[in-house]
């Protein structure tokens, strides 16, 4: 568990005598408020003074894990969107995407405080097209404004291929499932987090999931579920991993409509 100082001043001007405090209500370094009772404490006629308490109330740490590219085309997917000639449908801001993971976890856990967002994601050159790269340059740009969010991106991997008798370009990920996976394990080893929410449908990250529940950390996925094609959660043989299940409702509380490209 993390673990935050608490401390408060108090000045008595009280002329009764023993003084009793009760439920005194101290703000937590976190932004939280913490119950706390004290004993009774006596003091005489005009006694002041200030009284100072440092205690730790208890946080459970939780760090979200975003394979962007799976959550964008399984939101599409899952939601009908696989056929609409727009290709900025599906996309989602990073930190409310964090904030509702942890949020959604409060009724079982109400220490829960969103410490980090990773966001990985591969990112594309001049070849997938100018408006292609400057929308994600743009778009990683504003999730780095935001101090949680920390984004980890790989160029994509080119390829040619055939399309109506012309040559073009195709793209795809390389190594980016490897590089959220690599982290995943890393920040369980240090001991960065108390619970991981791993947001992909990618079975290649069930490896990595097994070790960091190994470690003795929480481990809880998410998924999209919707009216078009969806795909089940990661599960572990044996283990009992926790998924939220999130469907339009939630896509639409954190859809990213932003126009990247204007005044380009």
């Amino acid at each position: 568990m993390g673990f935050c100082k608490v401390e408060f001043e108090f000045a008595s001007t009280h002329r009764q005598s023993p003084l009793s405090l009760r439920n005194l209500v101290a703000r937590a370094g976190s932004g939280r408020y913490l119950d706390v009772v004290l004993p009774r404490l006596p003091c005489s006629a005009g006694y002041g003074g200030a009284i100072y308490f440092s205690g730790a109330v208890s946080i459970t740490r939780v760090v979200v894990f975003i394979d962007y590219q799976n959550v964008y085309h399984r939101a599409r997917a899952s939601f009908g969107y696989d056929s609409d000639p727009d290709p900025n449908i599906g996309h989602t801001c990073p930190q409310k995407v964090g904030q509702l993971l942890c949020d959604l976890g409060l009724p079982n856990n109400p220490d829960r405080e969103l410490n980090q967002v990773r966001v990985y994601k591969g990112m594309p050159d001049h070849r997938s097209g100018v408006d292609a790269q400057s929308f994600a340059a743009r778009q990683v740009a504003a999730w780095e404004k935001v101090p949680t969010v920390i984004v980890r991106s790989r160029p994509l991997d080119y390829f040619e291929v055939e399309k109506k008798g012309k040559t073009v370009w195709k793209s795809q990920e390389k190594g980016v499932d490897v590089m959220l996976a690599l982290d995943l394990v890393d920040l369980a080893r240090s001991d960065a987090f108390d619970t991981a929410v791993v947001f992909s449908a990618d079975s290649d990250l069930l490896p990595a999931l097994e070790q960091v529940v190994g470690l003795g950390y929480r481990v809880e996925t998410a998924t999209w579920v919707g009216s078009g094609v969806s795909r089940g959660p990661l599960r572990i043989p044996g283990c009992d991993l926790w998924n939220h299940r999130l469907e339009r409702l939630h896509f639409d509380q954190v859809c990213d409509n932003t126009d990247y490209l204007a005044g380009q």
